[in-house]
């Protein structure tokens, strides 16, 4: 299943519901608008448990737990309007390893270092925003980011985020607008809106990797917080 902001529009959700259940996500008054609906704000999958945001509501938590085997535990901290508090479950995870900060709920933090061969530490609090994984390779809108992982061993590339949708700020971030169900890469729009460069570079990598690149529209891409897959 994934978990996707109601606010990416039908299009995009119906074409992402011929592969997955799709979950519209959206929530009130817990953090600023423009991210309300972002499901990396608030809920981090880990192979082991779903680690959830201390103060997302009940109804939720069960919707969450009816689409997984895995146990859906709140961290324990609450998000909130206002950083850091709104970053501290937008966690960069990979088996291989796991990006994160001081924001980072203790809670996840603790079962993302066990579940992970090594922890990055960088200075962006917004990490799952700003970074996504094409097989073992990453894409990063973050400058810091992609120093860490170059430094820590790790091969990808950097995209100019300026292109990506995000309204009521000037953009948003790449790691925002895909998802992954391991055999398909899931972009919320075309990928042409980045430049032919780009495009082609992030083609090639999915290709690489033996996956398929999927746009939802030909529309321009869209930082809806993630396709989290739960």
């Amino acid at each position: 299943m994934f978990l996707a902001d109601r606010r990416l529009g039908a299009e995009r959700l119906y074409a992402l519901a011929e592969y997955d259940d799709v979950l519209p996500f959206e929530t009130d008054g817990l953090v600023y608008e423009a991210i309300s609906g972002h499901p990396d704000i608030f809920v981090c999958p880990l192979p082991e448990a779903v680690i959830a945001a201390h103060n997302l509501p009940d109804r939720w938590i069960d919707s969450l737990q009816r689409f997984t085997d895995r146990p859906v535990v709140r961290g324990f901290s609450p998000v909130g309007d206002t950083y850091p508090a709104s970053a501290r479950y937008n966690l960069g995870f990979s088996e291989a390893v796991c990006v994160g900060g001081a924001q980072t709920d203790t809670v996840l933090a603790r079962a993302a270092r066990k579940a992970s061969r090594q922890w990055v530490t960088v200075k962006q609090g917004y990490v799952r925003c700003n970074l996504f994984w094409i097989g073992t390779d990453f894409v990063t809108s973050d400058r810091g980011i992609e120093k860490a992982l170059r430094t820590a061993g790790f091969e990808g590339l950097w995209v100019d985020p300026t292109p990506v949708l995000l309204p009521g700020f000037p953009y948003g971030f790449i790691g925002g607008c895909a998802g992954t169900d391991g055999r398909h890469v899931f972009w919320t729009g075309a990928l042409k809106h980045l430049g032919p460069e780009t495009a082609a570079a992030l083609r090639a990598l999915t290709e690489k990797k033996g996956l398929e690149t999927v746009e939802l529209s030909q529309g321009p891409l869209i930082d809806g917080g993630g396709l989290i897959r739960i």
